[in-house]
């Protein structure tokens, strides 16, 4: 009788712990979040906080192509590819236009991260390995947020 009952305990269990099992399906990055326009909100370059000009820049971001803007002059312009399943995400860059010579077609191993309206953007701006963190001082590490939209005025 005790066989049973622990037989029946067993079936039990294994028909109900699915119900209370966590979903083990990775979760898909949707790389549309990025699209558009972003604003620096915190910044560090090799280690050194951001003047207040540097944070003028916008990132723009297009389905292949990363934009650093100021107003409206394109000051680097990059090719990227994501690898979501990387933990941390990766990105890698190319650059395609730059405003000195010798950079266009250099290349730059990063990281990224987005947590609700706030983009971590972490790379190797010399070309060397691609950063283990966030907050490297041996890298370019941005906080990002979506830029502002201008509000239309009602012409009433």
């Amino acid at each position: 009788m005790s066989r049973i009952r622990t037989w029946a305990l067993a079936v039990a269990i294994a028909m109900v712990a699915p119900a209370f099992a966590e979903d083990k399906k990775p979760v898909e990055f949707d790389a549309t979040k990025l699209l558009g326009d972003w604003t620096i909100s915190a910044g560090k370059k090799l280690g050194k906080d951001l003047s207040d000009d540097a944070k003028k820049g916008t990132y723009s971001f297009t389905k292949d192509m990363i934009s650093l803007k100021e107003g409206d002059k394109v000051l680097f312009a990059f090719s990227y590819t994501i690898d979501a399943k990387a933990s941390p995400m990766a990105i890698d860059m190319e650059i395609k236009e730059a405003p000195m010579e010798g950079l266009k077609g250099s290349k730059a191993k990063g990281i990224l991260e987005l947590k609700g309206d706030e983009l971590k953007l972490t790379y190797d701006g010399t070309g060397g390995d691609r950063p283990k963190k966030f907050d490297d001082d041996t890298a370019f590490s941005f906080t990002l947020k979506p830029a502002k939209k201008a509000e239309k005025k009602d012409d009433k």
